[in-house]
């Protein structure tokens, strides 16, 4: 190892599969010229192979039980493995973790700044706090200096620290304490990147800087690392999802490290598709293209391969237009001899023509010719139509649902050199699918769960270890029966799978099912799958989605009042879990309170079966404002309360505990109401970020 400042660094490593990525190797190669010397500390198993490509960067690697998460594994290591007489040999210590990817440039500029800061602590992200918050760091990168390093308060913080049971109270315990605990003692920290430089006067909006400004403290304050959960973060979280921001920090990231080029985005790629849900990747990364269908450059490379399977019915126009396309070699199939000789007619400019009666031979047809279309082209696209229902209402649905994959994989004019930019300037996209329909019964289909035993190729799923891949997610990755893809990977796919002659009976709504899991099958590979539509499509999408959106929120606000989008995915679910006993326990008191004035209160003060409620109540003694909402918050002393009033419990689980008892020893015997939420306000304010 290269001899740096005179800096222990202990990294701590957790992964499920025990599995190194390649991400974690350039990390800490490029950290040791930092250190004097290393330590790694593995929670769980890691596979043989890769425990020796660590300790081809250090000879000290700790393999222990997977206890205590990353606080365990610093204990473990200080406390038990290296020891305190040894670690009084160093001047500092860093603790970081595999939470993360870096760096982007190099660590160099951290070092040099922090190195001259007179403080006994710094991190690279954390809040010195003010008047509505706390001070707090952010655990991940943590590095200890020389007074606090070889004081007896460090030393005994981890002796008495114990090995957490939850997440929860790590981030509680550890994380949110670490500061607070120093400061109290007289010690001194500071922050590469803190919150305070984005405070706005005295506003108390509390931000994570590596969540709320990614892009922002990379790209102008020099931050050299981005968090791993960021790219996989649900759309849906309280904290950090759409109820901050529109993602935009995030996607002008991933842009500004790929531009730079410093950093190799396929480390991020290669771990986040092996890790996470790909849905949760796709909403997090914003993996949609909008397409001109005018410009670029030409396509210079052999054609492209497209194979069409339609069925018997009367051709659409502009779509018998697209089969002249000069770029494309299509390959078309049907049941219909007509349609065949119809096109044939048209001066369609493809050799291949094949008719085929079900979805088996259509199929086979496709694998047939696969090969000889590896070795001419690079990439093919698959447009069907046998998803159109029968008996549907002609030129509407199905026919809605053919121009809509027509428009978005072949598109119009130099469409296919967009298309094909994409997959040449982004090696990890292995498919590229067209938009899932919005109209008629496919609405319906939207927000489906992930339901392994609904799904037909299951000997598929099962063959190539894709259970797993489905199973993290509750919604369907995004999907399409049309797509763009790596014609080597389309053919990789048949060859290994030969569904069609393992599975019995074979049928169109089988291949249907087939499509479904693909994406999950090239997440495996270390591929994402990408939405691509053009800006035709687009514009007519977002007209109506904008449309049903307004429509939906007018229909919600008859339950209760929200502000965005969480507060109803809140309301909604307390809703439907409680108004039955809400309209009861309503009906038969005489007046109404709502107990508490956190979050929870609040957003169940917005049911409209709750309005006409007296006002919020705390307990005697604790801070409160004195108005919530447009409804004033009083101590329990100051209210008279009537034998037939009822109190209304808006509290968490351990709140409802502790205002349940201390009710019992005051004598209030009114009836109470407890609002069944599903524990989801139980971690409202922990900042998960670790």
């Amino acid at each position: 190892m290269k001899a740096g400042k005179n800096r222990l660094g202990i990294y701590h490593i957790y992964d499920k599969a025990g599995v190194i990525d390649e991400y974690i190797l350039y990390l800490l190669n490029r950290i040791t010229g930092h250190l004097k010397e290393l330590y790694i500390v593995c929670n769980g198993e890691v596979n043989q192979d890769d425990l020796n490509r660590l300790k081809t960067i250090t000879r000290n690697v700790m393999i222990r039980e997977n206890i205590g998460f990353d606080a365990g594994g610093f204990k473990y290591a200080l406390t038990e493995k290296i020891g305190w007489e040894k670690i009084k040999e160093y001047d500092e210590l860093l603790l970081f973790n595999d939470s993360f990817f870096g760096p982007i440039d190099t660590f160099d500029e951290v070092f040099k700044r922090m190195d001259q800061k007179d403080v006994d602590f710094w991190t690279l992200t954390g809040s010195k706090g003010n008047a509505h918050s706390e001070a707090v760091i952010q655990s991940y990168f943590i590095n200890i200096k020389k007074r606090l390093l070889k004081s007896k308060d460090f030393r005994q913080y981890w002796e008495d620290i114990p090995y957490f049971d939850s997440f929860t109270d790590v981030v509680r315990k550890y994380e949110m304490s670490f500061a607070r605990y120093f400061e109290s003692r007289g010690y001194t920290w500071e922050a590469f990147i803190h919150n305070e430089d984005y405070f706005f006067k005295e506003e108390g909006y509390g931000i994570s800087p590596y969540h709320d400004l990614q892009y922002e403290i990379m790209a102008f304050q020099n931050y050299p690392v981005i968090k791993r959960k960021l790219l996989s973060l649900s759309a849906n979280s309280h904290s950090y999802g759409i109820d901050r921001q529109g993602k935009e920090q995030t996607v002008q990231a991933l842009k500004y490290i790929k531009d730079k080029k410093e950093y190799n985005t396929d480390l991020i790629w290669e771990n986040i598709l092996r890790c996470y849900s790909l849905r949760e990747i796709q909403e997090s990364c914003c993996l949609r293209q909008v397409l001109s269908g005018i410009g670029g450059e030409e396509y210079k490379e052999d054609k492209a391969a497209a194979f069409l399977i339609l069925k018997d019915r009367k051709m659409n126009h502009e779509n018998l237009k697209r089969l002249k396309n000069k770029n494309i070699h299509i390959v078309l199939i049907s049941d219909s001899l007509n349609m065949l000789q119809e096109v044939d007619q048209k001066s369609f400019l493809s050799k291949e023509m094949h008719l085929a009666e079900s979805a088996l031979e259509a199929v086979k047809i496709i694998d047939n010719r696969l090969p000889e279309m590896e070795k001419k082209y690079k990439y093919c696209c698959f447009i069907s139509d046998f998803y159109w229902e029968k008996g549907e209402i002609p030129y509407t649905v199905g026919a809605s649902k053919l121009w809509e994959d027509w428009e978005n994989i072949i598109g119009r004019d130099s469409y296919l050199n967009h298309v094909i930019k994409i997959l040449e300037e982004n090696q990890k996209c292995g498919l590229l699918v067209s938009p899932r329909p919005f109209h008629a019964h496919y609405f319906g289909e939207r927000g489906e769960s992930v339901r392994l035993e609904d799904i037909r190729c299951k000997r598929f799923v099962e063959k190539n270890g894709l259970e797993e891949y489905l199973s993290r997610s509750k919604r369907k990755a995004w999907w399409s029966n049309s797509f763009w893809t790596r014609t080597a990977l389309l053919k990789e796919i048949f060859d290994g799978a030969k569904a069609y002659k393992e599975d019995g009976e074979f049928s169109w709504k089988y291949l249907d099912s087939f499509c479904e899991i693909l994406p999950y099958w090239y997440q495996k590979k270390g591929y994402y799958t990408e939405v691509v539509c053009s800006d035709i499509f687009a514009r007519n999408r977002f007209t109506l989605e904008e449309s049903c959106m307004e429509t939906m929120i007018a229909q919600f606000r008859e339950i209760g009042e929200f502000h965005t989008y969480i507060e109803l995915l809140q309301l909604l679910k307390i809703y439907y879990k409680n108004v039955n006993k809400i309209q009861e326990f309503r009906s038969s008191h005489n007046k109404i309170y709502i107990y508490g004035a956190g979050y929870k209160a609040r957003v169940i003060s917005h049911l409209h079966c709750l309005n006409g409620f007296e006002c919020f109540l705390v307990s005697d003694g604790r801070e409160k404002c004195n108005v919530l909402d447009n409804h004033p918050v009083k101590y329990l002393s100051q209210v008279q309360l009537e034998a037939d009033d009822g109190i209304v419990l808006g509290l968490n689980k351990d709140n409802t505990y502790q205002v349940t008892e201390a009710l019992k020893d005051m004598n209030v015997t009114n009836d109470t109401l407890q609002i069944d939420d599903g524990g989801m306000f139980d971690g409202v304010g922990v900042d998960f970020s670790i």
